[in-house]
C-alpha cells in the first residue's frame, strides 16, 4: 500500500515519481561521476608526474598508503586516466618551474593539457581481487602473468608495443619444467601468440644448445630489426 501511494504522489509536470527517485544512486562516488568531481590531491598528482617525466627514472617506486575508504583506489583511477602523460621537455621545464604553492595550476595542466603537448603513457592496475583464469592471484609469478597480459591489452591498437622476449621465453620454459606446457598459450597474451606458439615448439626439443638455436631464431624471425637492436 505504501509504496502504491508513493508511486501516486508524482509531481504534476515531474520527470520521475518519487518511488522512482528513491531507487537513484545514493553515491557520487559510483562510477565515473567521481572521476568528474574528483578534486584535490595536486600535490599527489605533481608527485606522479614527476615520476613520469623527470628524465633520469628514479630508483624509488611511488607507492599511496592510508586507511580504508580514503581514496586510494579512486586516486589511482584517476591518475590512470587523467594523469599518464609524457610532456614535452620545454613544457615540463615550464611547470617545473611554477612554484609549489600554485601546486593546483600545475595539477590542472597536466589534468586538461592537449594531446599536442605530451605522449599518452599506457598504465594498468593490477587488482588483487581479480582472477587469473579462474583463480585468484596467489604468488608474484601469477601478478606478472597479470600485468603481462594488461600491458598487452593498454598497447592494443596503438602504432608500438612493449615486447617481454626474453620474459615469454621464461614463462614458457617455466611451465615446460612444470608439466603445464599448455597453460602457457592460455594465460600469454593472445596478441603474441604466433612467438609463444613457436617458443613452445622450440623448448620441446631434448637438446639444450637446439633449444637455444630455435628460440633465438623465433625472437629473430618475429622482432625483426628490433631483436638485433634488443641484442
Amino acid at each position: 500500500m505504501l509504496r502504491w501511494l508513493l508511486s501516486r504522489l508524482k509531481p504534476s509536470g515531474a520527470g520521475m515519481s518519487i518511488d522512482d527517485e528513491l531507487c537513484e544512486p545514493q553515491t557520487v562516488t559510483e562510477g565515473d561521476r567521481a572521476l568528474l568531481l574528483f578534486t584535490d590531491r595536486y600535490e599527489l598528482t605533481r608527485l606522479f608526474a614527476e615520476y613520469l617525466n623527470e628524465e633520469l627514472p628514479r630508483k624509488t617506486i611511488l607507492f599511496f598508503h592510508g586507511d580504508g575508504g580514503n581514496g586510494k583506489s579512486l586516486l589511482l583511477k584517476f591518475l590512470q586516466q587523467r594523469c599518464c602523460k609524457r610532456f614535452l621537455p620545454e613544457t615540463w621545464q615550464q611547470l617545473q618551474a611554477i612554484p609549489k604553492a600554485e601546486v593546483a595550476k600545475v595539477a590542472a595542466y597536466i589534468e586538461n593539457a592537449k594531446p599536442g603537448n605530451y605522449i599518452a603513457v599506457p598504465g594498468v592496475v593490477l587488482d588483487f581481487s581479480q582472477n587469473l583464469i579462474g583463480d585468484r592471484l596467489k604468488s608474484p609469478f601469477d601478478g606478472l602473468l597479470m600485468l603481462r597480459r594488461n600491458l598487452a591489452e593498454a598497447f592494443a591498437g596503438l602504432p608500438y608495443r612493449l615486447r617481454f622476449p626474453l620474459y615469454d621465453f621464461a614463462c614458457v620454459w617455466y611451465f615446460y619444467k612444470t608439466g603445464n606446457l599448455e597453460q602457457a598459450k592460455e594465460l600469454l597474451p593472445s596478441d603474441e601468440m604466433d612467438v609463444i606458439t613457436g617458443i613452445v615448439d622450440a623448448v620441446s626439443d631434448t637438446s639444450y644448445a637446439s633449444i637455444g638455436k630455435a628460440v633465438l631464431g623465433v625472437f629473430g624471425k618475429h622482432l625483426g630489426e628490433k631483436f638485433k637492436l634488443y641484442l
